[in-house]
């Protein structure tokens, strides 16, 4: 496989998932209209972090098929977790709610009434569930293109 122009495609596809997640999602209120926009774009980012890791790795010499996708995994993610310390940065140092940690929150969809831990807390952790689940789709589908 021609990896030659993955980079243009990545950048594309990083930019799709930054204008869905900045201004669909925050400042259009995509997260309080629609139960699933947040899942949707974990899921993506744990696609597009894996097939960032699957190109970076294609220079390196003496790489099996399961070696990439492992690499690729294990970055998509470390990289995650850099965007759920963001959003906690954000949250923190500009009073915002990303985490969805406020007691009043307006996007009651982030959290089952039912829960049991904070809302702040079941909003990172399934925002990470859904990165990783998006993370091994991806795994799967490089090993077999690999």
């Amino acid at each position: 496989m021609n990896f030659s122009n993955m980079y243009i495609y990545l950048i594309v596809a990083a930019v799709v998932i930054v204008f869905m997640a900045a201004y669909l999602g925050s400042v259009r209120k995509f997260y309080d209209r629609f139960m699933w926009w947040d899942r949707l774009i974990h899921f993506l980012s744990g696609v597009l972090f894996v097939s960032f890791g699957v190109t970076l790795s294609q220079g390196i010499n003496n790489l099996t098929r399961f070696h990439i996708v492992l690499f690729s995994l294990v970055l998509s993610v470390s990289l995650h977790v850099v965007w759920e310390l963001g959003e906690y940065a954000v949250d923190s140092l500009f009073r915002k709610n990303h985490q969805r940690w406020q007691k009043h929150n307006i996007a009651v969809t982030h959290t089952p009434q039912n829960a049991i831990q904070p809302a702040g807390l079941v909003d990172t952790m399934n925002d990470t569930i859904i990165c990783i689940i998006g993370s091994l789709f991806a795994c799967v589908m490089w090993f077999f293109v690999l």
